[in-house]
């Protein structure tokens, strides 16, 4: 009964509300303010981050429906103490995120981030572009557990996309990967950061984070503006969320030391961790640019690794120290496989990313690989040590 009536004098209440904001055109943010409260009085909503359930869930469907109808569709970020509520533009990939973790707004995350450090909070940043896959989930876990609270990033990245390179058709998968970290079960405070590009790179941006020498090599030759890009947003992020520590995956290898790198250089107070590379049953390197094979590409494409195997028995087990020779043997045991292209093979200090002409007197050595397999370019290595 006590249920029924408050019920009814809520949805009057919501009622004047919405004609008062019709008539008066009052700013969205109010509205959903005095929304939010009149859904607080009927139930108590303790957790800050924590979805509403049973009456409050329905009645919040019921209240965004309501929303939608009378307010202009548009940009709307609104945060109350116990309600978080999302939504982006039409021209946003990001429909209906939901309550719980997701802010679009570089303001907004400087000041949730600012109020996580004056609690005396660890910080941790995960920076991802999305199409999120189990090494990017091994990254989020790991943060979570280092961390008081963390930051994932979602940011297809446009500066470090060449000319011909897949920036338009690289897999965006928004409200999958929102839904996918929400469904973590994750016992830290978190939120999943998606700006819009021109959030990050407003009119008039014109600044560029070059970084030399290890950038000169490999992905930096066979793709010259790449790491100007990785390295102009990564600092972005860092400035943004200044977190105390920030998760790479070692698949990305050469970029992890250019951001070392970068954060030596400039005296960045942040923690760079690298966390090693997830593979899945194939021993395929698991990457968001796997969506674009077929499955007899993705055997295919096992190859990359199974060379890196190769390479490892013959230098621990044949004991070969010939680099030429170990590289030989990648090189047969990738082009194989159908449809193989090899970029570049590399035997390299695992610290400076110099390339080896013999590995004598080293106790530890990488081989890294970027090959195609049909039109699309995979990457990899394998750190090795030697006895």
């Amino acid at each position: 009964m006590l249920v029924t009536l408050s019920a009814n004098l809520l949805f009057v209440n919501i009622f004047k509300i919405c004609v008062i904001c019709v008539l008066k055109k009052l700013k969205v943010d109010i509205f959903l303010l005095l929304v939010a409260n009149k859904v607080v009085l009927l139930g108590k909503i303790t957790d800050y981050f924590g979805f509403c359930g049973g009456i409050q869930s329905c009645l919040l469907s019921i209240l965004l429906f309501i929303i939608r109808l009378l307010l202009p569709r548009g940009a709307i970020t609104y945060r109350t103490k116990t309600l978080n509520v999302a939504y982006m533009s039409r021209n946003s990939n990001i429909v209906d995120c939901g309550f719980r973790s997701v802010i679009s707004s570089v303001c907004e995350l400087c000041e949730w981030a600012s109020a996580e450090r004056r609690s005396g909070k660890r910080i941790g940043l995960v920076p991802t572009m999305g199409n999120l896959h189990d090494g990017h989930i091994s990254l989020i876990r790991q943060a979570s557990l280092e961390c008081d609270s963390i930051i994932v990033s979602i940011f297809v990245n446009p500066m470090q996309f060449g000319k011909g390179e897949d920036y338009n058709s690289y897999p965006r998968t928004l409200n999958n990967d929102v839904q996918l970290i929400d469904g973590l079960g994750l016992e830290c405070m978190y939120r999943v950061f998606v700006p819009e590009v021109s959030d990050m790179y407003p009119d008039g941006f014109n600044s560029v984070v070059k970084v030399g020498g290890v950038t000169e090599s490999l992905e930096g030759k066979c793709r010259p503006t790449h790491f100007d890009g990785v390295t102009t947003v990564v600092l972005k992020l860092f400035n943004i969320a200044r977190a105390d520590a920030a998760y790479f995956g070692q698949k990305d290898y050469q970029q992890v030391c250019v951001v070392r790198k970068m954060t030596a250089d400039l005296n960045l107070p942040i923690e760079i961790v690298t966390c090693p590379i997830v593979r899945d049953q194939s021993g395929l390197a698991l990457s968001s640019r796997n969506a674009y094979l077929t499955d007899q590409q993705k055997k295919q494409a096992t190859s990359i690794h199974q060379s890196l195997l190769l390479a490892e028995n013959i230098i621990v087990n044949e004991k070969c120290r010939n680099v030429e020779t170990i590289t030989n043997a990648i090189k047969n045991k990738i082009l194989n496989a159908d449809n193989a292209e090899i970029d570049y093979i590399a035997v390299a200090d695992p610290i400076t990313l110099n390339e080896l002409k013999s590995i004598e007197n080293h106790k530890k050595i990488i081989i890294l690989i970027a090959a195609k397999i049909s039109n699309t370019r995979l990457i990899d290595n394998k750190i090795i040590s030697i006895q």
